[in-house]
C-alpha cells in the first residue's frame, strides 16, 4: 500500500509504456483497419484538405449536417506535413487519442491529489491515475474511435484538459488555471455537438466547492466568474457566427 501522497518514481516509466502501447494499438496498419473508408471519413477529408490548401477558414462548418472544426484545423496542420490523404485524417485522430491517455492521467492526478476539500484526496493517486490512463489505452471503443477519421475524438482531450487545470487551480489558488481551464471549455465546443452539455459539468464542480468549502466561498464564486469569462471569450466567434 502507498502511504505517500507523492506518485511513486516508477509510475511516470509505466506511463511511457503505457502510451507506446496505445500508439501501437492506434498506429498498427491504420490505412487498412478498419477496412473501407465510412462516409463520415470521407466527408471530414474533404472538409479538411479545403482548409489545407487555404481554399476555406470556418468557424463551423454547415455542410455535411454541420460539423464544429477543431478537429479539422488539427487534420489540416497534419496533412501539410505529410501531405493529403485518408490516412493523414486517421494519423490525426490516432494521434489526439495518445494525447488523451496522457491528459486522462493528469487529470485524474489533479482531482485525486491534495485539494482543497479533504474528501476528494486520496494517497496513492499516482497508482489510480496511471489505471485510469491504462483502461483508456486499451479500451476498445477509444482504439477504434482513434483509427477513424472522426471529430469526436477530439472532445475527451479537451475536457481532460478543463478537469486538470481546474482541479490544479482549485489546488494550487491561482487564477491563471482558471483562465486556462476557461479557454479549454470555450475551446471544447468547437469540438463535437455533445460538448455543449460540458460546461453544466463544470458548473457543478464549481457549486459543490461554493457549498462545502465554506473557508473560501467568495475565491471559489471568484474562480468561477473568471472561467466563465475564459470561456465566453474563446467561445465567441462561434457564438457570434449562430
Amino acid at each position: 500500500m502507498v502511504t505517500s501522497s507523492r506518485t511513486p518514481h516508477h509510475v511516470p516509466r509505466l506511463l511511457i509504456g503505457t502510451l507506446l502501447i496505445a500508439a501501437f494499438l492506434r498506429l498498427w496498419q491504420i490505412g487498412t483497419l478498419p477496412p473501407g473508408l465510412h462516409y463520415d471519413e470521407a466527408a471530414d477529408t474533404i472538409i479538411a484538405e479545403q482548409i489545407a490548401r487555404g481554399e476555406s477558414a470556418p468557424i463551423f462548418i454547415d455542410a455535411y449536417t454541420g460539423k464544429e472544426v477543431l478537429f479539422f484545423y488539427w487534420a489540416a496542420a497534419w496533412m501539410k506535413l505529410i501531405g493529403p490523404s485518408v490516412f493523414a485524417m486517421r494519423l490525426t485522430a490516432a494521434m489526439m487519442g495518445v494525447l488523451t491517455i496522457a491528459a486522462t492521467y493528469r487529470a485524474v492526478g489533479e482531482i485525486l491529489g491534495p485539494n482543497p476539500h479533504p474528501a476528494l484526496s486520496l494517497k496513492g493517486r499516482g497508482y489510480v491515475a496511471l489505471l485510469a490512463a491504462i483502461f483508456i489505452a486499451t479500451s476498445f471503443w477509444h482504439i477504434l474511435m482513434s483509427r477513424l477519421g472522426f471529430r469526436s475524438i477530439s472532445e475527451p482531450l479537451i475536457q481532460a484538459l478543463v478537469l486538470a487545470a481546474v482541479f490544479r487551480g482549485l489546488r494550487l489558488n491561482r487564477i491563471r488555471w482558471f483562465i486556462i481551464a476557461g479557454a479549454f471549455v470555450g475551446l471544447n465546443l468547437y469540438t463535437y455537438l455533445a460538448a455543449r452539455l460540458f460546461p453544466l459539468g463544470i458548473a457543478l464542480i464549481f457549486l459543490y466547492f461554493v457549498a462545502f468549502d465554506r473557508g473560501h466561498r467568495l475565491d471559489r464564486v471568484t474562480q468561477f466568474v473568471v472561467t466563465v469569462a475564459s470561456a465566453v471569450i474563446v467561445f465567441l466567434p462561434l457564438g457570434v457566427y449562430f
